[in-house]
């Protein structure tokens, strides 16, 4: 009869907590789901100061996806970034530069060093801490356990600057995109660098 329970205990341990990377669940998850859309709450504090923004993410492919708020809309393909500033008329583009990160980077799967340090049941999604090596950045990752599915992510650059984003509603598998940008009339600024 003990064999039985440990059996059972191995058996719920394994679902609750699957050996596959919780990072690696959320990105083959979002990567099913094409022209995904979340809808994002952004906290950042800084200094303490704090500073609540929303958002949408729009997951194109994992080279192609657009952060768009009241602000601007940032448009990231390969290796170009185009920033649609909505307040002062201008796009920028500019170059992804090897080695630059931002917490979009967690989001969307591109290539960083993350150790996973624990995981563990948190309200019914899985808790997950981590660490990003080359940045020395701890952080913790929320996702629904059966699925992977994001739910809230935070960084944790310092004592003095700290980064969430939580998402508060996704729509996958959808027939369309983001709102286009009347950008007749801006200025157009290039900060690529130029190869001959």
């Amino acid at each position: 009869m003990k064999s039985w329970k440990f059996f059972v205990f191995l058996l719920s341990v394994k679902l609750i907590f699957p050996d596959e990377n919780p990072f690696g669940k959320f990105h083959q998850f979002l990567k099913s789901k094409e022209n995904s859309i979340l809808t994002l709450e952004i906290y950042q504090k800084q200094f303490d100061k704090i500073h609540k923004s929303f958002g949408s993410l729009q997951f194109v492919s994992q080279d192609h996806y657009i952060f768009d708020d009241q602000n601007q809309r940032i448009i990231y393909e390969g290796k170009t970034i185009k920033t649609i500033n909505k307040n002062s008329r201008q796009i920028i583009y500019d170059s992804h530069i090897n080695g630059d990160f931002n917490i979009l980077d967690i989001l969307t799967g591109k290539n960083i060093d993350i150790e996973i340090k624990d995981q563990k049941i948190e309200d019914n999604q899985s808790r997950t801490s981590f660490f990003i090596a080359n940045f020395n950045i701890p952080g913790v990752l929320w996702t629904k356990i059966d699925t992977g599915e994001i739910k809230k992510v935070r960084l944790i650059a310092d004592e003095d600057l700290e980064i969430e984003i939580s998402v508060l509603a996704s729509n996958y598998n959808i027939n369309g995109s983001l709102a286009s940008i009347d950008t007749l009339g801006y200025e157009i600024i290039n900060l690529r660098e130029q190869t001959f």
